[in-house]
């Protein structure tokens, strides 16, 4: 059904560059109203980003692994984390997108879920980007190789939360239940009896795990 209406939605842009209505490439899409701006912070699309693209553009390409990952920026190491655990099973990653193919008009369908439903949001590739030495770079998050997932899935998770802003800091068992609709659980270190048989047990049955520490006593955010 969303692979019909991706389709749908392709089809009538006739190829044409797509701009998302929902989420502008403007800056109510990186902060918040009253949050202190980078002025070196551009939207460009990914075709014109050189360190994206190189000969071709892809939205995969060769082997997706847990090591592919590259944080920004941006303080969102829970979700690079969460697709980190993702990628350890490849498919899981390719079933976040409707298609994997690179499209003429930018657009991409992304799958997540709400209330444990899937569904499916769309995102144009107006990347976070900055400039220096007449080199043009995502300044998020961005796989280690020419590819566009990573910064697919962060944009499609920026959007679902109004802007990127608001996906800094976080906890990663509850994106994996956004991804994946998968049910999860925090198990604190010093409260946690038998923690390690916990452990054990899960990597046993093939759960996804992460690990995290706070970075302050009063900080609410796992770091991972």
């Amino acid at each position: 059904m969303m692979k019909a209406q991706f389709d749908e939605h392709l089809a009538g842009l006739n190829d044409e560059l797509w701009e998302d209505p929902e989420f502008a490439p403007t800056e109510e899409a990186l902060y918040e109203a009253d949050e202190v701006k980078d002025e070196g912070i551009t939207f460009v699309r990914a075709s014109q980003v050189e360190s994206l693209t190189g000969d071709d553009l892809a939205v995969f390409k060769d082997l997706i692994e847990p090591s592919d990952i590259n944080q920004g920026e941006l303080g969102d190491c829970y979700l690079l984390s969460s697709l980190s655990c993702l990628a350890e099973h490849p498919d899981r990653i390719r079933k976040l997108f409707v298609s994997d193919q690179v499209n003429p008009s930018g657009c991409y369908g992304l799958i997540h879920c709400k209330d444990g439903q899937r569904q499916m949001t769309m995102v144009d590739d107006f990347i976070p980007c900055k400039t220096q030495i007449d080199q043009t770079y995502p300044c998020y998050s961005q796989a280690k190789g020419k590819e566009l997932w990573v910064v697919l899935i962060e944009k499609m998770y920026a959007k679902l939360h109004s802007n990127y802003a608001r996906i800094e800091g976080g906890q990663p068992y509850e994106t994996i239940r956004d991804l994946t609709g998968a049910p999860g659980r925090i198990y604190l270190c010093e409260t946690t009896k038998d923690l390690w048989k916990i452990i054990l047990n899960a990597d046993y049955k093939d759960y996804l795990m992460n690990a995290g520490i706070n970075a302050s006593e009063n900080d609410n955010y796992y770091h991972d």
